[in-house]
């Protein structure tokens, strides 16, 4: 089967100084320079043991200035978490610019490591490992005891009432599901998929609330079907509302969630 992806390709303003950061940087990825592209007109780099993709590096095809694409990004994989580490510094040390430090995104997936930076021209790339070490804890399956469903829910009013989205997000599986009436008034729909939804839903949610404080009223815990109910009231704009949100995890993230609604306190 041939790969997916044909190619990439990135402008530059300076091929003498693309070539420059880009070199060291792929080869400590795993690329290696395409021989037969070795040409004025571009720099090509392919896998070490495939064809393609293809990672190119040119200036702008029509003539024009090259221009940074607002909201593009080229991700590479790494092999481990080390490569990710040393593909960063090399970036920098090579005239590129952090955007993100490495370390774990467990917004994204609970083994997501990546870093973030732009090359001498402004183009936006990460570089991301999707996989635990060997033997680490992240390989094992984990089950919540009562003592860290109870802490996670601590956490969780604990980062509500900070107003803190990615907090709270942290604790959700990137494809996880969430149920709520308001979230329908919010979105238009009553069922929000993963946490980037998720995200946009409270950030828009928390744009309308001037004043918001949780206080937890009770928490409920099923180690063995690893369910979790936080019972908790919300002051909401100076009123007053009892709600109580359902869980369920695996490996210690939530997969699934509900929201239902009591009466005004």
């Amino acid at each position: 089967m041939s790969a997916p992806l044909s190619h990439i390709v990135l402008g530059t303003s300076d091929m003498a100084l693309a070539e420059a950061f880009y070199t060291p940087l792929l080869t400590v990825l795993g690329w290696r320079r395409r021989p037969s592209d070795i040409t004025p007109g571009k720099l090509v780099w392919q896998p070490a043991t495939a064809a393609r993709p293809l990672f190119v590096v040119m200036p702008p095809f029509d003539g024009a200035a090259h221009r940074v694409g607002n909201g593009a990004m080229v991700a590479l994989n790494a092999p481990d978490r080390a490569t990710v580490d040393a593909a960063h510094a090399h970036a920098l040390k090579l005239g590129g610019t952090c955007e993100g430090a490495p370390g774990l995104r467990p917004h994204y997936h609970r083994h997501y490591y990546g870093a973030y930076f732009r090359d001498p021209d402004g183009n936006k790339l990460c570089v991301v490992c999707h996989t635990a070490p060997p033997g680490s804890m992240e390989t094992r399956p984990v089950r919540l005891t009562r003592a860290e469903m109870i802490a996670a829910a601590q956490a969780w009013i604990a980062a509500w009432n900070r107003r803190d989205v990615e907090a709270v997000l942290a604790g959700f599986d990137s494809a996880a599901t969430f149920r709520s009436p308001l979230a329908e008034r919010t979105t238009g729909s009553a069922v929000i998929v993963g946490t980037e939804a998720l995200r946009a839903y409270w950030e828009k949610a928390l744009a309308g609330i001037d004043t918001l404080r949780f206080t937890r009223l009770d928490v409920l815990c099923d180690e063995e079907r690893q369910a979790l109910a936080i019972h908790y009231e919300a002051e909401l704009n100076g009123e007053l509302r009892r709600a109580c949100e359902l869980y369920h995890l695996q490996q210690g993230r939530k997969v699934s969630g509900e929201a239902l609604y009591g009466c005004w306190a």
